[in-house]
This record gives C-alpha cells, structure tokens and sequence, in this order.
C-alpha cells in the first residue's frame, strides 16, 4: 500500500459539486459524502470501477422544515440499497448526520437505522451519526421559521448523546466531545481504498480525528441546495 491522499467531499454535497469527478475518474480514493443519493447514483453511472467510499447521509428528516428540500427518507433509502448492491456492504456507510434529539426527528432517525437494518440484514454496513450542533446561525434562522431553539447551549448534553449513541447500537461517531469518535478518514478506510495510513499532519478541531491522508475536494463554503436548517454554513446559496 501507498501513501496518499484520501479525496474527501465533506465541505459540498457531492450530488450537486462535482469538482470531485476529476480526481475519481483518474483512480483516486474517495470517499463521497451526500445528502441526496440517488442524484449521486446518477452521477456515478459513467465511472468504472470507482475507488469510493459512499456517505449517504439520512437522518429520516427529509421534507420537514428542518430538511425542506431533501427527499423523503425512504427515497433516500432505495438509493443507499442499490449503492450497497452495486458496490458492497463495505464500500457504503450509513451516515444518520445529524441526529436531532427532540422529537418527532429523534424517532425518525431511529426509524431510518431500523429499516435498513431489516432490509439488508447480514449486508448492513457501517453506520456513522453525529448529533446536531447548535450554532447561534441556526438559532436565528429557527426563529425566523416560528421554531424555538433548542435550549441546550451548543452539543446536547452528554447524557442524552450517550443513551442515543447506546439505542443505536454504538455504531461510529463524528466530532462528538467527550465520547469514542473515529475519523471520517480512520484506518479502516484506509484499508478498504488500499492505501497506508499518514499520521495526522494539520490542524483541526480537537474531536476531528481524521488521519493524514485527508484531502478536501470541494470548498463551497455556502448552504447547498438540500437547505438544512441547521447548515453549519451561514451563506445561503
């Protein structure tokens, strides 16, 4: 195995920037992050024998005013079965991200891990959640909608992220304080895109434990067409 960068859509949704396209084409390892799978699976149709990893990323929100303009999750869900089949268990990952933890969007992300549980049994993949990050952006923009904010300050209390973590299954865990977190680049990506593992190399936020190999593809820096409300970029498009 080499060492080499590990391209990385994390700052786009990879449906609707496809500066990554490029880079995947010539071989590269990726791993494609999406709010909106089965506009990727279109995208991927003229790319053969991609070195990805697939985020599809459902959290059961979609088309409720905190995810107005993604699909409903069950959309969402054909098209994360069909990633599986096409390309294996291994090379998609369930990302339920972020978890909301008030209901009724608790429940529905509960509902998404257990149908997809269900459906694909011995072949369910790796399942990645983060909880909802409460900037003061979001706050405001809650507001304007009629919502009240959540009254925790910025992260749920602990607590409450431990018993959703443990409900869950323990799967991994994104940038969470105070709790077991991996990278989205670990190791284990590593070996599933055959590349050697470089040791952390730059600066990032202290639960960020993405290895060294980490290249960003995209840098929109704007909320992208899928218009979360709680978008940690403050720019509308």
């Amino acid at each position: 195995m080499k060492k080499v960068k590990i391209g990385i859509t994390e700052r786009g949704d990879a449906s609707f920037n496809l500066k990554w396209k490029p880079w995947v084409k010539q071989g590269n390892p990726t791993i494609l992050i999406t709010k909106q799978p089965e506009i990727l699976v279109n995208q991927l149709v003229e790319i053969d024998n991609p070195n990805i990893i697939i985020h599809c990323t459902i959290t059961g929100n979609g088309g409720t005013i905190m995810e107005p303009d993604v699909p409903p999750y069950k959309d969402s869900l054909d098209a994360y079965f069909y990633l599986v089949k096409k390309y294996g268990s291994n090379r998609v990952v369930l990302r339920i991200d972020p978890i909301i933890p008030v209901e009724p969007y608790l429940s529905n992300s509960y509902d998404v891990l257990n149908e997809a549980k269900q459906k694909l049994g011995v072949d369910m993949t790796r399942v990645r959640i983060s909880i909802f990050d409460n900037y003061n952006h979001v706050k405001e923009r809650m507001i304007k909608l009629g919502l009240e904010p959540f009254d925790f300050y910025f992260h749920a209390p602990l607590k409450q992220r431990l018993e959703i973590w443990n409900k869950m299954g323990k799967p991994e865990l994104c940038g969470e304080p105070d709790m077991e977190t991996t990278g989205c680049i670990s190791e284990i990506d590593c070996n599933i895109l055959g590349v050697e593992p470089i040791k952390r190399d730059f600066k990032q936020r202290t639960e960020c434990l993405c290895l060294g190999n980490k290249q960003e593809l995209l840098n929109d820096k704007k909320v992208c067409p899928s218009n979360c409300v709680y978008c940690y970029w403050k720019n509308k498009n």
